[in-house]
């Protein structure tokens, strides 16, 4: 036989492809292969390779379609039970899903800064005296200026307006309603009520007792025979007796 050569520019013939390899799903062989059952239908150019494919008697017996794929599985079973070969092995379970991704992680939320609150200011107390207005370092002065209680509040608080141990007098002056030196010897007798109750509040003179120097009470009933000049002239003043004139 004459063997023919190929030129530098002869392109060579094409060689037919090997079939591919018969696998079934999940890399085991097709069912046909397992029980030894060879495909009886013509075969199918798929152009490079010529696959299988099976009879219509083949199709009706094992509940298949040409190509070999089960359409029937009740009558695919008892064909396959029929020659008796062991059935087809269950495919391989399928593989497990992989877990689940964790949820994300929500961003931090945001701090709020903190606003510093200012402190309440505290409530203003209002003070019953002014200890600093009208103040003279002269308690004598201030026993003119100040009243009793500014004097007693403001030398209990501030130590202003306390009386002193220096004798009690009063400067001479014709602004005064009272001379209180005057006639202070007699002054139980000789003061009337207003001259008393004014020298005991400014220089601490006069201040009436609780004990009277005359009973206007006692002996009322004989008084113009039985009591004293002294005591008439008291009790009248003071009590409205004896006010009468002798006989």
């Amino acid at each position: 036989k004459a063997i023919a050569t190929l030129g530098p520019d002869s392109t060579p013939p094409l060689l037919p492809s090997p079939p591919p390899p018969i696998v079934g799903p999940g890399g085991i062989p097709p069912w046909w292969v397992l029980h030894n059952v060879t495909p009886a239908g013509p075969g199918k150019d798929m152009g490079n390779s010529t696959a299988i494919s099976f009879s219509e008697e083949q199709q009706k017996q094992f509940g298949i379609d040409e190509d070999g794929n089960i359409i029937d599985p009740a009558k695919h079973a008892k064909a396959i039970a029929t020659l008796g070969l062991p059935p087809l092995p269950p495919p391989p379970p399928p593989p497990p899903p992989p877990p689940p991704l964790p949820p994300p992680t929500p961003p931090p939320s945001p701090v709020a800064a903190q606003v510093p609150v200012p402190a309440p200011a505290p409530p203003a107390i209002s003070l019953p005296f002014d200890c600093n207005a009208d103040y003279v370092d002269c308690y004598h002065c201030l026993m003119m200026r100040w009243s009793v209680g500014k004097r007693a509040w403001c030398c209990a608080h501030a130590q202003r307006g306390c009386p002193t141990d220096a004798p009690l007098t009063v400067p001479k002056t014709t602004s005064y309603p009272f001379d209180c030196n005057a006639g202070y010897a007699n002054y139980k007798i000789g003061w009337s009520d207003a001259k008393k109750q004014w020298c005991c509040q400014h220089v601490r003179k006069g201040c009436v007792t609780t004990s009277l120097p005359f009973d206007c009470n006692a002996g009322f009933a004989n008084w113009q025979a039985g009591w004293s000049e002294s005591k008439k002239r008291w009790c009248c003043q003071h009590g409205g007796r004896g006010c009468g004139t002798t006989a």
